[in-house]
């Protein structure tokens, strides 16, 4: 007779070790991501591209919105294929893409419509870098342990923008803002190969389809358009974008910001620094958390206290560091709580079945708010000659984001084998 106690031990053996390719995997392919690799960087990109063509911040920040613009875009699409093709070839796709796509920035002429039509096609074809290309599988090999899984996913990613953003501004102090691109293309398709290579393992493809009740059951959850239709979804998508312009928007203009009040740039850099090593911290915070309290109470508290950020960042008195660091840190951990709170959000209030669908539209907008926010930013600059009304209205949005999530209720989807507790149970496909 075969031995099943060793059979079963191997597949458990199995099960562990491609549960650590898909999260290595996730943590490698979104640092050499979008979010990482190129807005990530750009605050740091705004002076030396002004200085040499003469432009203004708002004209920069509106070109680079139109990136945002394009991943809000891209990203919903992303999500779609992923759902039927499963998310690997759009990971590698996607991250040539970018790598190509940073190559061209490197040659840049002084043409705003190049840029303009660069950050745009960057953001439409490399979503599939973003969280959306590196997440979808986690509730497929973590379900019990979802917020532990995406804290360990978004804390390690985090670590890259920190490495990123000391390599770059180092590349453009010693060879200048285009030799910078170009090194940060080859991080990005370095990164993005090594994550398909050792990443996906059996049961990282499409979305079961064309299933029948003789069959197997159809993942819980609504289809993507009854989802996507719904109150919930609709107040998860706002609360998304208006946290994601203000927090992008300041990280944006974060090194700007803190060199127009006197800082060093490689001061303004540490500063970032400082405040992605809270990101981590929150993260794997959150994450844990997650698994334990109400994903609604947690963003409640975490973008209340973001708001609080904006607050010590816009009073006069926020003249050193020291007060610069705090407040950077208290905005930070708030973007980097969306990375946790909007996956986990949605695999429990919409279940499985259209998770790769659901998930790219509110990542999209969170696009669309990083689209948003470094504009009015510039604008705020350009035209008031300051930043601090930007900060001011990006506390009242954050704190209107902190309420608005207070209504999305209990969830429905709890986890894996139990029933939603607010609706029906879901039903096979005939």
């Amino acid at each position: 007779m075969p031995d099943l106690s060793n059979s079963g031990k191997d597949l458990a053996r199995r099960r562990r070790g491609d549960k650590a390719r898909v999260l290595v995997s996730a943590v490698i392919g979104l640092i050499g991501g979008f979010t990482v690799i190129y807005f990530g960087t750009l605050s740091l990109f705004i002076k030396p591209i002004t200085e040499e063509f003469g432009w203004g911040r708002t004209e920069l920040s509106a070109l680079a919105a139109l990136a945002m613009i394009g991943n809000a875009v891209g990203a919903s699409i992303a999500g779609r294929l992923a759902e039927r093709y499963g998310s690997r070839p759009i990971v590698a796709g996607s991250g040539v893409m970018l790598g190509i796509g940073l190559a061209g920035l490197a040659a840049a002429p002084a043409s705003q419509v190049f840029f303009a039509v660069a950050g745009l096609s960057i953001g439409l074809f490399t979503a599939g870098t973003t969280t959306v290309g590196h997440l979808v599988n986690l509730p497929r090999f973590f379900e019990e342990r979802l917020g532990r899984a995406l804290a360990i996913v978004m804390a390690g990613s985090a670590l890259g923008p920190a490495a990123v953003q000391l390599l770059t501004d180092a590349v453009i102090g010693s060879s200048g803002w285009r030799s910078a691109y170009l090194v940060l293309a080859i991080v990005a398709i370095t990164c993005t190969t090594v994550s398909v290579l050792i990443g996906f393992p059996a049961g990282t493809g499409p979305q079961p389809r064309g299933l029948t009740e003789e069959t197997a059951e159809v993942p819980p959850g609504p289809r993507s358009r009854e989802a996507l239709l719904s109150l919930r979804a609709a107040t998860l998508f706002g609360c998304t974008a208006l946290v994601a312009a203000a927090t992008l928007g300041f990280s944006v203009h974060l090194v700007a910001l803190f060199t127009d009040r006197g800082l060093g740039t490689t001061t303004a850099v540490g500063v970032a620094a400082g405040a992605g090593v809270g990101v981590v911290i929150g993260r794997l915070l959150i994450g844990v958390l997650l698994d334990r309290v109400s994903a609604v109470r947690i963003g409640g508290v975490t973008f209340t206290l973001a708001s609080a950020g904006f607050v010590v960042l816009s009073l006069p008195v926020a003249s050193s560091p020291v007060l610069y660091s705090l407040g950077a840190v208290l905005v930070a951990v708030a973007l980097g709580a969306e990375g946790d709170l909007v996956p986990f959000m949605v695999r429990r209030y919409f279940g499985m079945r259209s998770y790769p669908s659901v998930l790219g539209v509110m990542l999209g907008a969170f696009a669309l708010g990083g689209a948003i926010g470094p504009v009015l930013y510039g604008l705020s600059f350009d035209l008031l000659n300051s930043y601090e009304p930007a900060l001011g209205l990006s506390a009242l949005v954050v704190l209107a984001a902190a309420v608005g999530l207070q209504t999305l209720g209990p969830y429905r989807y709890p986890s894996a084998g139990r029933l939603p507790v607010d609706s029906s149970p879901p039903t096979r496909r005939g």
